[in-house]
């Protein structure tokens, strides 16, 4: 997922951008959905 945000960087501040954003939602029949997926690692 891609997702405009704005970054906190010498060059960049104040700018949107469109960055990968990792997400945890699956869209099923209409209804969005928390999911954790077990097969890849734990990011902490």
């Amino acid at each position: 997922m891609r997702c405009e945000t704005y970054i906190n960087s010498t060059g960049f501040q104040g700018t949107p951008l469109k960055v990968p954003i990792p997400s945890a939602w699956k869209l099923i029949e209409g209804h969005w959905y928390w999911y954790v997926d077990q097969k890849k690692p734990l990011l902490v």
